[in-house]
Parts: C-alpha cells; structure tokens; sequence
C-alpha cells in the first residue's frame, strides 16, 4: 500500500466564504513554562499554545529537535497530531452537512451505495461512525500478521480507502452496533471514503479546502513531510527499556488512515484549529459552522471526546499530542512533543497553562476535568456484547498501569461479581471506581488486581 502524499497541501479559499478572524496581538511566551515540563519529564521537545476569544494568547517551545544535538525546537517546526486529525474529520463533516451534502441519521446502505455489507451494520448510521459505535473492528494493532489487507491494498489512498470499506464492513462486529463503544481507526477511514464518494474527491483535497482553508491553516500537510521539501522537522523519539531514544524509523502514516490520524501541521496552526473548535463547542463558528450546524456537531460527540477542558489525544509512537478546550471560557490549549507515548507530558503542559493563563477555570481532580463515565483511568476497552470486556490499551502512566492492567486483559469479574450478572452499560464505571477488584484472565491464567483509591 502507498503511503500517503508528501506534498505540502496548497490550499485555495472557496468563494463567497466569510473567515473568522484569526488575529494574535503579541502572544505571551511559554518558553519558560514549557522548560519547566522537560525538567520533570525529560523529553527531548515541546511546543504548546493557548487561545481565547479568538485569538492566540500565549505560544512557546522548549527543548531540542533531536536528542543529543543541540538544534532547538522552533514555532514554526511541523509535529505529528495523531488521531487529532479524527476532530479534524469531524469538522469535514460539520461542513458537509451544513451544505445539505449528508445527514447525521443517514444509514450506511444509503452512504456507501453498491457496497455489500454484513447485516448488522445496515443500521449503522453516520453518527454511530463519527460516535465509534457502529460497531466496527478497532484496527488498532497494524501489523502484516494481525492485519494483512492493510498491506495488500494498491493504488491510490481514495482507492484504498473504498477496497478498505468494503473489507471491513464484511468483518465481525467487533461490539454491538448502535450502542457499544468500540474506538475504531476503520471507522474514520470509511467516514472519509463516505466524503469522497459525496463529493467525488479524495479527503486530503476535502479536508484542505473545506477545513484548513478557511482556518488559515496554511501548514498542513498529510502523512510525513520530506525533510528536503520542507525544511528541518522534529526527530520522533520513542520510549526504550534504556529510556527515550531517538527512533531509528518513524513509519509514514498511510493514506488508507488518514482521515484518522495523518496530518502533521505547526503549533500555531494546531492553535487555529483549537480557535474554532471552542467555537464550535460554544455553539457558533462564524463564516466556517453556522449555530445549527454546531448543534448537530455537538451531539456527534465521541464517548472518549466529549466533556468540557478534557485532554484529546494523538500520536504515532514516536510524536504526542492533544488539546483541550473550555467553551464556557472561550479558552483552549494545544500542545505537541516529539516523543511517543507521552499523554502525561502533555496532560502536565495543559495543566500548566491553564493554572498559569486562566486560574479562574476550576477543573475536578483527575485527567483534564469531568470525564462521561466517573474519573479517567487510562484504558481503552472492546466490549463486543457477548459477555466479554476486553482492555485493549493501557495509557502510560495512568490509574490502570499503576495498578498493573495490560492491554489483552479480559475482565471477567468485578468485586467478586461475574461479569455475566453485570449490566453492560454498568461495567466501565465500576472498574473505574477506587480500590474496585478485578478479576482477570490473562495468557490463559487468572488473577486478581485492584484499582487505585483516589
């Protein structure tokens, strides 16, 4: 399969668009705030930014581009975002049904017409997909082994992306639709062959002209930027038993996943996009989502996105980032790194900054602010609805780590209850209560864990 293109995305402004205001008087630097992380964590690199009313208000970087070589970060260095290029899709879609292109209740028949799909998923609507509960396999774990038609795939990436839909959707449910979550990188890939067949045009032509034009991102670009073409970027490091190292390749992200988690841009424009996502979230986005279309977006809200201050994450295993954005005090903050694995780096910078610029915002304990289910312990769950829960990630540094989860745990009992006695919408909050006891099966052997007390 080919990687996705290199080339800078040029983008051109539609007719008749009216561009929200973009303006930054003089952003105070964070340059010290952001030396005081690497002090505690170590990595080699940070830039971060804050924005509020509609500007940005505050910008800095600390740190070196690559580990062991004195070249420090600078602003208008590119960073890999990771899956915060899924808020990027989603507000693709914002745009296409404002325009009457597509309906959040459209059922996937109607959406990928002429593509045989299993039974189960002739419900599944555009919103489920956009809510990661169409039910669809998590394509996570990417490996020739575990996942071979990823490499199978030739052509184009808007080729790949229509053969990859018609794959998937013939797979097991991997949770059951319409109501389970089931985090899915598959399911952002059909969201953008879903574009590309409504508008005829590939997604990274979408997405630069639908949302990055009339941000003013003007430094986007898909997939990893050739160092010749674009000048000097931030070496990836990853996370060894030695301790952080420079990575010896950081695989390009491939066109096939794009619309999950493929586009590489600055900090600055990572903070204009932070702009209009707390417009969006404060229900009006002049001249790029109109009140009603951010009411709709609203409501498409993922399980694992939604909740005011909460820290959204990407990566790509060897670069961090995320951000987080308070509606109710038009403020929000981006912050990239150039190490993998890094959710509490970039949670502290978060933090950090909001004490620093915007004391007033109080947030409750735990990661980020309120969470949809009880406090954040750092999992990622499958759930398919045959009375197995299976934990498929583990965040670094997090609650569950801490009390030794690993990702392939089944759980099979919760405080001496067998999970079969259990609701299923009453499972997650009870393994994220303090000091719950967990009933594992783990290789084939069981064993008993208990969760952290506040």
């Amino acid at each position: 399969m080919q990687p996705a293109p290199r080339t800078l995305i040029r983008t051109t402004l539609a007719l008749a668009l009216c561009l929200p205001a973009f303006a930054q008087e003089n952003p105070a630097s964070l340059d010290a705030e952001l030396a005081k992380i690497l002090e505690r964590t170590h990595v080699p690199g940070i830039a971060a930014a804050a924005v509020r009313g509609g500007k940005i208000v505050a910008l800095g970087t600390s740190g070196v581009r690559e580990l062991g070589k004195p070249d420090p970060i600078h602003a208008d260095d590119r960073f890999v975002i990771g899956s915060c290029t899924k808020q990027m899709t989603r507000l693709l879609f914002g745009r296409l049904m404002q325009a009457g292109k597509i309906a959040p209740d459209a059922l996937l028949p109607a959406l990928l017409p002429g593509v045989k799909l299993r039974e189960e998923y002739a419900q599944a609507t555009l919103a489920d997909l956009l809510r990661h509960t169409a039910g669809l396999q998590p394509y996570e774990r990417i490996s020739p082994k575990l996942t071979p038609i990823v490499f199978e795939l030739r052509g184009t990436p808007m080729e790949c992306r229509s053969r990859f839909a018609e794959h998937v959707l013939q797979e097991a449910p991997a949770g059951k639709v319409g109501k389970d979550f089931v985090y899915s990188n598959a399911g952002f890939s059909i969201l953008g062959n879903i574009a590309e067949r409504a508008l005829g045009k590939p997604w990274e032509e979408l997405i630069a002209t639908e949302v990055f034009a009339p941000l003013e991102i003007h430094s986007a670009v898909i997939g990893l930027p050739a160092a010749e073409k674009l000048g000097p970027m931030p070496k990836g490091h990853e996370r060894t038993p030695g301790g952080i190292a420079v990575a010896e390749y950081s695989p390009p992200l491939e066109g096939l996943f794009a619309p999950a988690g493929a586009v590489v841009l600055t900090i600055e424009d990572f903070a204009r996009f932070a702009i209009a996502e707390t417009a969006v979230e404060r229900g009006e986005c002049p001249g790029f989502l109109e009140k009603e279309s951010c009411a709709k977006l609203a409501r498409l809200r993922a399980q694992d996105a939604g909740g005011e201050g909460e820290l959204i994450l990407g990566g790509q295993g060897t670069y961090t980032a995320g951000f987080a954005v308070w509606a109710s005090s038009d403020f929000g903050v981006v912050v990239c790194t150039n190490t993998g694995d890094s959710d509490e780096v970039c949670q502290a910078a978060v933090d950090a900054i909001r004490a620093a610029l915007a004391p007033e915002i109080k947030v409750k304990r735990g990661f980020g602010g309120p969470r949809p289910a009880g406090r954040r312990i750092g999992i990622m769950v499958r759930a398919p609805g045959d009375g197995t829960f299976v934990i498929t990630k583990v965040e670094p540094g997090s609650l569950a780590e801490k009390a030794g989860l690993k990702a392939d745990d089944e759980v099979v009992a919760i405080n001496g209850k067998a999970l079969s006695e259990w609701k299923q919408e009453d499972i997650l909050p009870a393994i994220k209560a303090p000091k719950a006891k967990l009933t594992l099966l783990r290789d084939g052997k069981q064993l008993e864990l208990e969760m952290p007390g506040d």
